[in-house]
């Protein structure tokens, strides 16, 4: 006899969507602008492949006046525009500290850190620690930390299969023949026939 299954199929869920996410938490120890002090803000941003900024991958935090001691405790979500669901080609995370100057037309930058996200914990760990300023293009000299927690908010994933009814996306068959005595037809034989899939 002849026996067909197909009352069961599968279906392949969208993987989730994998952001990062950036906690701004202060700075310590930065080089005094206006006599002895700044307005300081921090601007993040990914970098891509390229070396270019990608464009909506951007935030900053609000200025914090009159310190070089600044906190922030801000949180911004990145991974919206960007694909971050794979364990390479993953782009920089970029962070300056500025000060806001009143009447000047461009910003004067503190300090820099650069982050490779590759390097991150894929697992979804988070990293808090204090990272060291670097220079900013043709900057003299720099000075002072970073604090930020860093962490993924899911590893990287393609799709997780779940099971649906007979109008998902594929269809499995499962025939099995047996001979009229049960020990002289053909072996045992498992058939799977994949109809369609997206």
């Amino acid at each position: 006899c002849e026996m067909c299954i197909r009352d069961r199929s599968y279906r392949l869920k969208p993987p989730q969507k994998r952001l990062l996410e950036v906690e701004i938490i202060e700075a310590r120890d930065l080089l005094p602008v206006k006599k002895s002090s700044a307005d300081t803000y921090v601007q993040a941003c990914l970098i891509d492949l390229g070396g270019r900024e990608i464009k909506k991958e951007s935030f900053s935090t609000k200025v914090q006046k009159d310190t070089t001691s600044p906190q922030w405790n801000e949180k911004f979500m990145f991974g919206h525009i960007y694909n971050l669901n794979t364990v390479g080609d993953l782009p920089t995370l970029n962070l300056t500290i500025f000060h806001k100057a009143p009447f000047s037309v461009s910003e004067q930058p503190m300090g820099m850190v650069c982050i490779q996200l590759e390097h991150l914990d894929t697992s979804g760990f988070q990293l808090d620690t204090w990272f060291d300023l670097q220079k900013v293009g043709r900057m003299d000299k720099v000075s002072g930390k970073l604090h930020l927690a860093i962490k993924f908010n899911s590893p990287p994933s393609v799709g997780d299969i779940e099971m649906g009814d007979s109008s998902a996306l594929d269809d499995v068959e499962e025939s099995k023949e047996v001979g009229t005595d049960g020990v002289d037809g053909e072996p045992n034989e498992l058939v799977v026939t994949v109809l369609r899939g997206r």
